[in-house]
């Protein structure tokens, strides 16, 4: 089983927690759970809550945390943020230990909850869209998002973001308009894929902060992420 003790996410480049992501993402800086890459270092209590899911087309990572721990406004709602296409590096979902490419990745953050969604070679669907920027983690990635949680899991696929079954049983797809406001409501509520073979930590096991400052060694540390296979 994978879980995720080493990993970043964007944050403000300020020094006052009052960040505005959608503000600042030309210039957002790596926060990181672990020294070693030159980034800012997690506060301790920034992360509240994790959820580490593999499946058969995608990497999740999904999580509750404080904002203010990456130099954010704790009120602010959030917004994709910095992306990239043939990503470099990722792990292979058969062996744990071939690396594999990452072609395509989305990453949202706000109002309190963050999602990281990394796909492998492209397949159709692809789960690792870019274009629904503007609905966030809970549409993108949907998640429990609970707090005080830390686990890792395999999990099912979720359902292409967009598509949708209504109420008389026709699928439907959903395209996003050019402006959305905040109080809008969408016409549909995202499934919740299903977990499995799920296990528990403390916090303490996965962030130590005695270990700040550890630098991955026998861990495969590609891309940001630092993995310890567990048997």
């Amino acid at each position: 089983m994978l879980i995720v003790t080493y990993f970043c996410l964007w944050g403000s480049p300020g020094t006052t927690p009052d960040g505005v992501i959608g503000n600042v993402e030309a210039a957002v800086v790596a926060y990181c759970s672990r020294s070693g890459h030159g980034s800012r270092i997690f506060p301790p209590g920034t992360i509240t809550g994790i959820q580490f899911m593999r499946t058969s087309q995608y990497i999740q990572i999904t999580g509750v945390l404080n904002q203010t721990g990456l130099n954010l406004d704790p009120s602010d709602s959030g917004v994709d943020v910095p992306h990239r296409h043939q990503y470099s590096s990722g792990l292979n979902a058969t062996d744990n230990s071939t690396l594999e490419q990452v072609v395509s990745w989305n990453n949202f953050i706000g109002s309190g909850v963050f999602c990281f969604k990394l796909c492998g070679p492209l397949t159709y669907p692809n789960y690792c869209e870019n274009r629904y920027d503007l609905i966030g983690c809970n549409y993108n990635a949907p998640a429990a998002y609970e707090a005080g949680v830390f686990e890792s899991c395999d999990g099912e696929l979720q359902d292409v973001v967009g598509t949708y079954t209504d109420s008389f049983g026709t699928t439907q797809t959903w395209s996003q308009p050019t402006s959305f406001a905040n109080d809008a409501t969408l016409p549909w509520t995202p499934r919740i894929p299903r977990s499995s073979n799920c296990v528990r930590y403390k916090s303490t096991d996965l962030f130590p902060d005695s270990l700040l400052g550890y630098q991955c060694t026998f861990f495969y540390s590609y891309g940001g992420f630092c993995w310890i296979n567990e048997p």
